[in-house]
Formats: structure tokens, sequence, C-alpha cells
């Protein structure tokens, strides 16, 4: 199965006592978690000291692969200024991951780890400076590093004009780099909502070409409906053409689902709704890799089209359909998240203001939708009843989702 990760909770892990985190590590690993990102902060901030050790004791216990987000150390970090800082900044940083692994291995957490680092500010016209000390700095990093099991990582980032030009924004960027620092602990972290962003806007490519692909480690998943309807159970909106284009290219990368934990706080919304994200996500990681071992996937960069085509279930043998109690053998039964096709040469009684319970039966399986009509398609010899299923419980989306995507 493809590893997994998302982002540590603190805001809240901060208040819950070390026998309730470990509770809800265990979750998150029966789910299919097996990284969580932490950033610096914990280690930056000495106020957060209880914290971190609390947190790092709960993780000698319960086992996880660990990724670090980098900041700035006494305002040394990628952004090139002039040449005497980059190298102090090359020079603390590199301590400061010594003092990573060390902690990390005296507390029994990790004796492997990863990175993540975001490219040097640009400043002025001379771009071809920034490239230079850019690779430089991770050149340097990463062989002062060599000696310990850790990946330094370079992140795709959205191109943001109030921020200004980040080494990073555009592809043409990591080619450069990649090209030019060879060192077997350097990757990619692969951003897909950044890059999402500058391919409608700024025109540049959405699947970078297959030397990229290959230095990719992380690729981040955004949950885009955390920015409006909150977390919705099975129902991820998620960047399927750049996860396809991952696993055509047999990547080994980790996939990490970025969660906006703020909004899921204020609005009280349930921390199962997390670990059922997650869950999703191991199911079209399975399904896309389960397809990749019959055919080379199609990736679609029409945006217009991305994510508007839904993976769909047939059935044509050995399945009936009970629609309120009587049973129809149907010569065909589609099945998506969202709704159920059902094909046959008959006409039978219908209405639109009528909810209809559908049992799905074969040798295999038992599902039980609540459905409505939306439309009946007239295809001269046949008629296909399309229904939109309306059940929401976690139960049944979860069967629903198991049917779909791993039968």
């Amino acid at each position: 199965m493809k590893s997994i990760s998302i982002d540590l909770d603190y805001i809240r892990y901060f208040d819950m006592v070390e026998d309730e985190i470990i509770d809800d590590l265990y979750t998150l690993q029966s789910v299919g978690v097996s990284t969580l990102v932490i950033p610096y902060e914990i280690y930056l901030n000495k106020e957060l000291d209880g914290f971190k050790n609390k947190i790092l004791k709960c993780l000698s216990r319960v086992k996880f692969n660990i990724i670090f987000r980098a900041q700035s150390i006494r305002n040394y970090y990628t952004n090139y200024t002039n040449d005497k800082d980059l190298d102090e900044s090359i020079t603390v940083h590199r301590q400061f991951i010594y003092q990573l692994a060390e902690d990390l291995t005296n507390k029994n957490v990790a004796n492997k780890f990863s990175v993540i680092f975001t490219g040097s500010k640009v400043v002025g016209n001379d771009i071809g400076i920034f490239y230079e000390k850019m690779v430089y700095f991770f050149n340097e990093l990463c062989e002062g590093v060599s000696k310990l099991d850790v990946d330094i990582l370079l992140e795709t980032t959205e191109i943001d004009y109030r921020m200004g030009r980040l080494i990073g924004n555009l592809w043409k960027d990591i080619r450069y780099i990649i090209e030019r620092v060879g060192k077997d602990n350097f990757g990619i972290s692969w951003n897909m909502k950044a890059s999402r962003v500058n391919s409608r806007e700024y025109d540049d490519a959405l699947i970078p070409d297959k030397d990229i692909l290959d230095r990719i480690k992380f690729a981040i998943l955004t949950n885009q409906n955390t920015f409006t309807n909150g977390v919705k159970q099975f129902n991820v909106e998620m960047q399927y053409e750049e996860v396809k284009a991952l696993i055509n290219n047999m990547s080994d990368c980790i996939f990490n689902l970025e969660f906006i934990y703020s909004y899921i706080h204020e609005n009280n919304i349930s921390y199962l709704n997390v670990a059922d994200s997650v869950e999703y996500l191991t199911y079209i990681l399975t399904y896309f890799t389960n397809e990749k071992a019959k055919h080379e996937l199609d990736i679609n960069i029409d945006p217009e089209k991305m994510n508007r085509k839904s993976i769909r279930r047939t059935f044509e043998e050995n399945t009936i359909a009970i629609v309120n109690d009587s049973t129809y053998k149907f010569d065909k039964i589609e099945i998506s998240e969202n709704d159920i096709k059902l094909n046959s040469e008959a006409l039978f009684d219908y209405s639109k203001d009528v909810t209809y319970k559908i049992i799905i039966k074969s040798n295999d399986y038992l599902l039980e939708l609540d459905t409505n009509l939306l439309m009946i398609r007239n295809n001269q010899k046949t008629f296909d009843y399309i229904f939109m299923i309306n059940n929401t419980d976690r139960i049944t989306r979860r069967k629903l989702c198991e049917l779909i995507y791993l039968s």
C-alpha cells in the first residue's frame, strides 16, 4: 500500500493527555497513516517544550515516520542575501538537523526522517544568481547531513506576487535545481494545489516531466472541502490527475493529505472525518494502483474536464437490484459515489417525488441505498434509470466506497 501522511494536529493534542493522544494515533495508524509532519516550531519555541516532550513520548510508543517542515532559525533560512549569511544558514540548519536526529534516536522515536524547505525569495531581475545559490545551499546541506538517514526536500510553491517570486514557483526552477543537485538524499515535495494554481493562472505545466517525477519523494494533496463546507465523509476533492501521474511513474513517494485544522476545530467537526478522509485516500490509491497493473492510467490535463468524470463500478452478471421491495434483473448496474445507473430493456413505474430504496445484491456483497430518481434515458433498445444516492452515514458510505474502489 502507498504511504500516507498527515500533519500533526497540535491544536487538538495540546490539551490532551498522553493516553488520549495515543488512542488517536492508533486510530490514524489503523486507517493507513504511516507518517506525521511536524513543524520546527515545537523545537524552536521554548514555550512548547512541555508539549514537544509529551508528543515525542507518545511517538515512542506509537511508531510513525517523521517529516519536519523547516523554518527560519535565528533569521537563517534559504533566502539569499550574501554568501556569508548563506554559509552560516547551511551551518545552522545542518547542526539543527543533527540535534533532531540525536533527540529522535535518544527518545526512541525514529532513526530516519525528512526535512522540507521552500526556496529563496528572488530579489531583483537576475534570477540566475538565486538558482546558483539554491544549488549551492542544497548540495552543501545534503552533503553535510549525508552521514544521517535524512532526506532534504525542496517544495513547489504557489505563485503569489504579494509574497514575491520564490525559487520553486515553476517547474523550470525545479528542473534547474535537480539537474545540479546530484545527491541521493535530495528530493522534491510536490504541493499539488500550488501547481494547479500555477498551471491555471500562469500557464505552467500541470504534470512535470519524468525527470522531475523521478525525484518526487513527498506529494501534498489538499482537502479542498475544508475551505468551504468542512471535511466531508468520503468526499475529499483530490488532485486525481497528479496522483495518476505518480502512480504511472511507479513513484515510491509519500502522499500527504492536508487539512486546515483551525477550520475543523472552529466548526466542531468530528475528528472521525479526518480518519474517514484518510481511509478514502487509501481506497483511491489502491484503485489507481490496481488499474495501473492492467494498463497505463489516462491523464486529463484539460482544466474544464479535470475531476469531472467520476470513478464508476460496473456490474453485468450475478447482480440484482431490489427497488422498493420489487426485484429486478438489470442488464447492467453502474455505481459511483454520487449516483447509481440501472440499465434495462423494460420501463417500470417511476416517480421523481418518491424515495427509492435500492438494494444491490450478489453472492459477495449487499448494499442498501436511499435514492431519488434523477432522470431516465431512452437508448432506443434499453433505458437508463439514474438515481441520486442520499446516504450520508459513515457505515453506508464506507461500504459504497469499498464496493467501487476495492472490489
